[in-house]
């Protein structure tokens, strides 16, 4: 989130912030008083609705192994 706070884009364009499309508060401020540690402990994973079953099965496993190895 540190990106969205500090407005982080790429290269020197500004956007979407300097469009003047943008409508949104230009020097908002945002109490994230936990959000670095909720970063730190959560990951997300996308999706294609082409995965096929096979697909699907290896991100079963592999999400089985990932908790395996947090619960020792």
């Amino acid at each position: 989130m540190k990106w969205f706070c500090d407005r982080n884009v790429y290269g020197e364009s500004g956007l979407p912030w300097s469009s003047e499309l943008y409508n949104g508060d230009r020097d908002p401020v945002y109490d994230m008083t936990n959000i670095e540690k909720t970063d730190a402990t959560h990951f997300m994973m996308a999706f294609h609705e082409g995965l096929g079953d096979e697909e699907v099965a290896d991100v079963i496993e592999a999400m089985a192994k990932v908790e395996a190895a947090y619960l020792k």
